[in-house]
């Protein structure tokens, strides 16, 4: 079986960095898997995606019927079984393609789209076509489901994300010591992570402005993996509230485990998620996390030890500095619960599993 997974740039996010984890899966099952990317370039994330085998193309997106005559040619000259749609952009169109090819078509959300007015109609019309074209629609989470069945009236297949529990797992003393060094971190200093990119969504300027507020109280460090935007307004931001010292922007990272394995908190304020993916791959290595208590990430209340804040940045510093009190034995205790359950909960094998019967179906 040959399928084609349709993205828009390839970067390092959540959707991509879980095809890494799933690439030998779907190897033993039989399936030669190739990534479509419709960005206006490739993606940094693609020398990844082939290092992990899977065939890369590019075609960049054109609203122009040019495009989609472009994916159709790609997906009959490769003679592909199953497209796997990943990217909301044009999501309806691809699946028109594949019916005019008569292949199988998969669909997966990864956000809580809460579309609202005549964008909600459209969008509502248009999974209702795909449910008649026998388009398989996944969500991600609970709260993707339960946003897609109330905004679009989308009654959607459930299947949990998930990360790779090869790479994500907890460090030994030696691994953690090597993490610290290599970001230049003082013995004492208490490391505060977050992992993402720069969108408005992730919501970094209240991690900024609670350690603003923590700035005499803990000796932190700050290390913000991701890309940032133009014009590096999270970095202005840590100047303006005097803590750019404290402030290690990593930038985009095929490395998060390093900066993982050198927490000591990770920290996710975002304004809502699909899911959390930087989550689970924190807490699969057993740092001990402060969540926002919000649509997709309250997913992961599941999890037991979870620290939930509002978006305030008073609250979340105060959950930051209740973390740092902690004593070793507290937090070694911690960081395995959270490991286990992580681990138990979203479990790669079970999700693919359940992609692989419908690729099969």
């Amino acid at each position: 079986m040959k399928t084609l997974h349709i993205f828009n740039e390839l970067m390092p996010s959540g959707a991509e960095v879980m095809m890494i984890s799933a690439a030998p899966y779907w190897r033993e099952a039989g399936i030669d898997s190739s990534v479509l990317s419709t960005g206006d370039v490739v993606g940094p994330y693609s020398v990844e995606l082939a290092k992990a085998g899977y065939n890369v193309f590019h075609i960049p997106f054109k609203k122009s019927p040019l495009f989609f005559l472009s994916v159709l040619r790609l997906v009959a000259s490769k003679k592909i079984d199953v497209i796997h749609i990943h990217c909301e952009r044009a999501a309806f169109y691809y699946a028109i393609c594949a019916f005019v090819l008569r292949k199988k078509t998969v669909r997966t959300i990864h956000s809580t789209f809460a579309f609202t007015g005549l964008l909600a109609v459209r969008r509502r019309l248009q999974r209702r076509i795909l449910n008649m074209l026998k388009c398989r629609q996944v969500s991600i989470s609970h709260s993707v489901k339960e946003t897609e069945k109330r905004f679009l009236c989308n009654d959607t297949i459930l299947i949990p994300n998930w990360f790779d529990d090869k790479k994500y797992r907890m460090p030994d003393s030696q691994e953690r010591q090597l993490a610290r060094s290599f970001y230049g971190i003082p013995e004492n200093s208490f490391v505060v992570v977050s992992v993402g990119n720069c969108a408005p969504v992730k919501n970094h300027g209240a991690v900024l402005r609670a350690l603003a507020i923590l700035r005499d109280s803990l000796d932190f460090i700050y290390l913000h993996v991701g890309r940032e935007e133009e014009g590096h307004p999270e970095r202005k931001l840590a100047f303006d509230l005097g803590i750019e010292a404290r402030v290690r922007f990593v930038g985009l990272s095929n490395d998060v485990v390093s900066a993982l394995f050198a927490a000591d908190v990770f920290v996710m304020p975002s304004l809502y998620e699909g899911l959390g993916l930087a989550a689970l791959e924190a807490m699969a290595t057993g740092v001990p996390a402060v969540l926002s208590d919000v649509r997709g990430l309250d997913d992961l209340k599941m999890i037991k030890g979870v620290s939930w804040s509002d978006l305030t940045p008073a609250t979340i510093a105060d959950r930051i500095l209740q973390t740092s009190t902690l004593s070793g034995k507290e937090r070694s205790a911690l960081s395995i619960s959270l490991s286990k359950q992580t681990k138990a909960i979203y479990d790669v094998r079970r999700s693919l599993h359940a992609y692989i019967d419908l690729y099969n179906a």
